[in-house]
């Protein structure tokens, strides 16, 4: 008896010390760069965006996403104008959080068909007071499998959340 009750107070113990108290709100908003309108879906986007989302629930928060948005040009600048971004409807629905990620596309030498990214900016943002609480970049490897992307992101979306301030 004595035995179960340890194992319940460790497993419990464990699950409220990784959770946040009260959990928070967050969006993640994924933007492709370099692709146009007629490109079809990507696949590195979606495992992006699954992959922040899935760490972001896991760890006890409340998370949305906002549609992808598409950017013909490549920017000078690794993240767009915060003014693409649908902000307003994300802090009137209560969000308090977002997590921006950046796909810089490039099409592969070998396949004028198959697009993978050059490149990740993520932007982890709380929005009241609006501040920058991380960001970090990511060269893309064109080489990688989907199983690879997506464990990438959900490491990124981990490191990410070590700057939580909730």
């Amino acid at each position: 008896m004595m035995k179960h009750l340890k194992v319940l107070g460790a497993f419990l113990g464990f699950f409220l010390l990784s959770a946040p108290l009260f959990p928070s709100t967050l969006s993640v908003m994924v933007v492709e760069t370099g692709v146009n309108e007629n490109t079809p879906r990507l696949d590195a986007s979606s495992l992006w965006e699954g992959g922040l989302m899935d760490v972001c629930f896991d760890t006890g928060h409340i998370v949305t996403n906002a549609p992808i948005l598409r950017l013909e040009r490549n920017q000078v600048r690794p993240y767009p104008d915060e003014v693409l971004l649908d902000l307003g409807d994300a802090i009137e629905s209560g969000v308090e959080y977002y997590i921006l990620a950046v796909l810089d596309y490039e099409i592969l030498p070998d396949d004028t068909s198959a697009y993978r990214p050059r490149s990740i900016a993520l932007r982890f943002v709380q929005l009241a007071p609006r501040r920058v609480l991380f960001e970090v970049h990511y060269t893309g490897n064109p080489q990688a499998t989907l199983a690879e992307a997506s464990r990438q992101a959900k490491e990124a979306a981990r490191v990410l959340l070590t700057h939580f301030e909730g």
